[in-house]
């Protein structure tokens, strides 16, 4: 089930229960087929951990602090007389009662933050039971709820370059955020080739913040799902797998949104096949969506894919589909600003459709007691109604009221490129090491270059992508020690916003823009078991305490230390 915010369909990545997740499935290419709207690229999928018949607890504490930056901050940095702190503590619990599995956990998370107005603490709560009658286990009934509150302030532009770790004045804000969600869902067993499920999760978010940009925002999705083995016999396999959905969300805002209603219905279906060595999918989704008085937007998409197993050891793939993204509530009708910075609405703004296609290799190896594997993928995306945020003047007969950044509908976008993948196990006795690591190449062009972005040669390209991707990851231990590190690599960005260059001060000069937007940061950590169920580990992270951005104005944090423990019992 989804789990994006009815008003800016944003995800917030400290809602999720990740202590409470026994598995994270990452789906590549346009998903759109089974997913509906916003999977364009792909679906993130958690699947909850079910208690079993041994009672699991875990309790984790870490505490830490930031380290000065690398270069001689003479604003915010030199002003600190102790250190900004971050700790946290997190208890889950599963166990089964009968026919009742339970898993619950708390988290209560603090951060002082490595910037001035900008701190979090987080208190966030998760319930879910899982019940199957004793008389009839046809049945499966489920029911979770899931809630946080996230309190602190909210830092959204660098005055400077030489003053990184201070907001633009007048862009901060206080804020005061609760999110929370109930689920519950039926699933019943026709027979052992045949099954049908039915979902539906309620789910707010309410957004106080001190600059007047509050609001509250309700989903209710509703899904049953048909799942049936139509056939089986040797290497010959047919699984269908067919669904309708309903969605209705209300956003609630004073001034930053206004009133709006959503309605969205979907119908989808899709068939796996296999044939010997082959395995072949095919799908469609029928999907229509409406925003207050706005005429429906409809949305027919197709999917096809087919996986062969070329050896023992050898497996091919190859995938298309289609995709599409209905604009959110923020993006058509958000109207504010943070001190300088505007918003402007866009009630017009289009959906945004395309493709995306894939074909890849999978090679699984072993020699001198090493394992592993490499996989190899080139794909081609291309997109159509792209939206991406432009500023501009878009009045100038009102003067300075349309001057900001609105959300707007890029005609045509193709993005191209390739990736590798590799891991590699070896045991040397008592010694243990996993490599993991990739590299992902990536062409996004900006087919009709709309809007005010840099001049030649990156006016051709989307802003702020990296071309070139790098991750790798090291896991060694022997014996209670463990040793870990993981770094990446980002390329400068592309392209980007003409605006942010003559923002922020400094950034235009030299293209310092360039480097500044590209990094080489590596983590690390230590581990010792104190018992088999007692681990205590040194975690360090950004090693080499490089400054860099992801976001442009948004520094990314400095060197930090951190004392974790675990005890699971």
């Amino acid at each position: 089930m989804p789990i994006l915010s009815a008003d800016a369909s944003d995800p917030k990545w400290d809602y999720y229960p990740i202590e409470n997740i026994s598995q994270v499935e990452i789906l590549k290419g346009a998903a759109s087929s089974l997913y509906g709207s916003a999977a364009m690229e792909g679906v993130i999928h958690l699947r909850t951990a079910v208690a079993t018949d041994t009672p699991y607890t875990m309790v984790k504490l870490f505490g830490g602090f930031y380290d000065h930056p690398s270069k001689n901050d003479t604003g915010f940095w030199a002003k600190q007389k102790s250190p900004r702190y971050l700790s946290g503590v997190t208890i889950a619990h599963r166990q089964t009662f009968g026919p009742l599995k339970v898993t619950a956990s708390i988290v209560i998370n603090n951060d002082d933050g490595y910037r001035l107005d900008d701190n979090s603490y987080i208190t966030r709560a998760n319930l879910f039971m899982q019940y199957t009658p004793t008389n009839n286990n046809r049945w499966v009934l489920t029911f979770s709820a899931n809630g946080m509150r996230d309190k602190g302030q909210l830092f959204l532009l660098a005055n400077s370059v030489d003053n990184t770790y201070v907001p633009v004045p007048g862009t901060a804000s206080n804020y005061e955020y609760y999110r929370w969600h109930t689920d519950f869902s039926a699933k019943y067993y026709i027979n052992d080739q045949s099954k049908i499920i039915f979902r539906t999760r309620y789910f707010t978010t309410i957004n106080n913040n001190s600059t007047d940009q509050s609001s509250t925002g309700h989903l209710w999705f509703n899904e049953v799902q048909y799942l049936n083995q139509l056939y089986r016999q040797g290497k010959f396999e047919t699984n269908l797998t067919a669904g309708l959905d309903y969605t209705l969300s209300q956003t609630i805002s004073d001034s930053l949104y206004h009133n709006h209603e959503g309605n969205n219905i979907a119908a989808y279906a899709q068939m796996d096949q296999k044939i010997g060595k082959f395995n072949f999918n095919i799908g469609g989704r029928f999907e229509i969506n409406k925003v207050d008085a706005l005429k429906w937007d409809y949305a027919p998409v197709f999917r096809a894919g087919v996986n062969f197993q070329a050896s023992p050891s050898t497996f091919l793939r190859a995938s298309f589909g289609q995709g599409f993204r209905y604009p959110s509530v923020a993006e058509r009708f958000a109207a504010t600003s943070a001190g300088a910075i505007k918003i402007l609405p866009n009630p017009d703004l289009l959906s945004e459709k395309g493709w995306s296609s894939e074909v890849g290799i999978r090679q699984l190896f072993g020699f001198l007691g090493i394992k592993g594997y490499v996989d190899a993928s080139a794909f081609v995306s291309e997109y159509h109604n792209m939206i991406d945020y432009i500023f501009n003047n878009y009045n100038p007969a009102a003067g300075l009221a349309d001057i900001g950044f609105k959300a707007l509908n890029i005609e045509n976008s193709l993005i191209e490129g390739a990736e590798a993948s590799i891991g590699l196990q070896k045991d040397y006795g008592k010694l243990h090491v996993d490599i993991l690591g990739g590299y992902t190449f990536v062409l996004p062009y900006n087919v009709d270059s709309v809007g005010k972005k840099l001049a030649e040669p990156y006016h051709e390209y989307l802003s702020f992508r990296h071309r070139d991707m790098v991750k790798g990851n090291i896991n060694i231990s022997y014996q209670k020690f463990g040793l870990g590190f993981y770094c990446f690599y980002n390329s400068p960005f592309l392209n980007m916003d003409q605006f942010f260059i003559g923002f922020i001060d400094g950034l235009s000069k030299n293209n310092y823009w360039m480097p500044y937007s590209s990094a080489f940061v590596a983590d690390a950590r230590v581990s010792y078991k104190i018992k088999h169920n007692i681990n205590l580990s040194f975690i360090v992270k950004n090693v080499f305490n490089k400054e860099y951005m992801e976001v442009p104005g948004n520094v990314n944090a400095p060197r930090s230390f951190q004392v974790q423990g675990v005890w699971e019992f």
